[in-house]
């Protein structure tokens, strides 16, 4: 454990506890749906988008807007809550993108104990 954060600091409501959002998001129940999604022919299991996320966040009220819910996103991405699936998830972390976190349906996340795994989608070649 490090204690110096790198980059820019976020502003965020003092109310929210992460850990415990990141429990709620993991609820079976009333959480994040963990879907099988499928991009540039491999397969994410155990993962979910990236407006998937905004949108719980704020139907669940824990933000006001989304673009509250992208700065509590980028928060549980930097503390390790989420991680990125895919390239263009993992391209935003890497500073690119003005948000380590995209607010996309193209932009797969997943939890890091979930059993997240990517296999190819190796279906039956024809030639």
């Amino acid at each position: 454990g490090s204690s110096g954060s790198s980059g820019r600091s976020i502003r965020l409501p003092e109310t929210i506890d992460l850990g415990a959002l990141y429990l709620s998001m993991k609820d079976t129940e009333k959480g994040i749906k963990e879907l099988n999604l499928e991009k540039d022919k491999k397969i994410f299991n155990h993962c979910f988008t990236g407006n998937c996320v905004i949108d719980w966040l704020v139907s669940n009220q824990s933000v006001r807007n989304r673009q509250e819910g992208l700065m509590i996103a980028s928060s549980l991405l930097n503390e390790g809550y989420l991680q990125p699936a895919g390239d263009m998830s993992k391209s935003a972390v890497d500073g690119t993108a003005e948000n380590p976190f995209l607010d996309n349906p193209d932009a797969f996340y997943y939890f890091p104990d979930s059993g997240f795994f990517c296999e190819e989608n190796s279906g039956p070649s024809s030639g």
